[in-house]
């Protein structure tokens, strides 16, 4: 599948706006990806990309591989581990277990997988 173009809304924030793009790209890429890549996924020049990925990079949200490719660290996974261990997920599940319970008059249970 073609490299999708990211979208191209006013935003109050533009570098972030962007920032974000690299982001979503990087995540969507399984072994990291090139500015050029870059460039050509989310549609910015290529020293926008480069001043984002080196403010990225210095923050340690991605790392550069030896061939130059780009990759997000797992810095990104702490951050959703401290969204995730701030959700309360019964609360979250239990209306839409009570609806499957009405629906098929089963049992339901919600686990956890560890």
């Amino acid at each position: 599948m073609p490299p999708k173009k990211c979208r191209k809304t006013k935003s109050i924030v533009q570098s972030l706006d962007r920032a974000i793009d690299i982001i979503e790209a990087l995540g969507n890429s399984r072994g990291g990806l090139s500015i050029a890549t870059l460039c050509s996924i989310t549609g910015l020049h290529k020293s926008t990309v480069h001043r984002l990925l080196a403010a990225l990079k210095e923050r340690g949200y991605v790392v550069q591989n030896d061939g130059g490719a780009y990759r997000l660290t797992f810095r990104i996974c702490l951050l959703s581990r401290q969204l995730i261990d701030g959700v309360n997920l019964v609360g979250v599940a239990k209306p839409c277990l009570k609806k499957l319970c009405d629906i098929s008059q089963e049992t339901v249970h919600l686990v956890l997988r560890e």
